[in-house]
């Protein structure tokens, strides 16, 4: 099972992530993503997009949605 934490690491942490998806003067919101283990929906084309770019093939939208699922089933 994948996690968010899974997804930050693929891209070298929250501030490489950030920087991927063009939001590296908003690298502090990126970081909160992670610590609250949950990433906007609105960012998810952004992420897979910038994951397709550098190879890394398991993170698309199902997969971030089965992340924010899985999430919203824990709590």
């Amino acid at each position: 099972m994948r996690t968010v934490i899974d997804i930050f690491d693929a891209f070298g942490g929250s501030s490489a992530m950030a920087k991927a998806i063009g939001l590296k003067d908003r690298q502090p919101a990126v970081r909160a993503w992670k610590s609250r283990g949950s990433i906007p929906p609105a960012y998810w084309p952004a992420i897979t997009k910038a994951a397709k770019r550098r190879g890394i093939k398991w993170i698309t939208t199902e997969s971030l949605l089965y992340v924010r699922v899985n999430k919203s089933e824990a709590a």
